[in-house]
């Protein structure tokens, strides 16, 4: 009896994992200009999380993202989801084409899970590889958040 109880527990803890990880939309990479252009008219930075396809983990880790960002802990940052177990085919705006090598190598991207965070206009500003601790991605959220990265180029620019 024990046993079913704990079994049924588990599976609806991970059907809401499931669902809350569902709340932040799967994308492909090819919709990065679209998602680019409507997280800067809402001006909101971007965060993409790059996942492979059977990762327990990565999907423990996006269902705590999205009750973070239903908890205003990420409100000022558009969040989706790219799967990296599909063939990602890129063509830049001046016709250069990328595999998805030589994409997830310019982005810095390895590993299970990467986080890229994007400022308004779509530059990158910050990769993670792997899914970081709560604090890690507390400071992570804030660093992005206040802009800091700015803050600290412009100081070291002018050294």
């Amino acid at each position: 009896m024990k046993i079913k109880v704990l079994s049924i527990l588990l599976l609806l803890l991970g059907l809401s994992s499931v669902s809350m990880a569902s709340d932040i939309p799967l994308i492909s990479e090819v919709d990065f200009a679209d998602a680019s252009r409507q997280a800067s008219k809402a001006n909101k930075k971007l965060l993409f999380i790059y996942k492979q396809n059977d990762c327990a983990e990565c999907d423990s880790f996006i269902a705590d993202l999205a009750s973070r960002k239903e908890s205003g802990e990420l409100q000022k940052f558009a969040l989706y989801q790219v799967n990296t177990d599909q063939g990602i085919e890129v063509v830049c705006p001046d016709g250069l084409e990328l595999s998805d090598d030589e994409f997830f190598s310019a982005k810095g991207i390895h590993g299970k899970l990467s986080l890229v965070f994007h400022d308004e206009s779509g530059e990158v500003v910050y990769t993670h590889n792997g899914i970081p601790t709560k604090n890690r991605l507390i400071s992570l959220i804030r660093f992005i958040a206040e802009e800091n990265y700015a803050v600290d180029w412009e100081s070291d620019s002018k050294s």
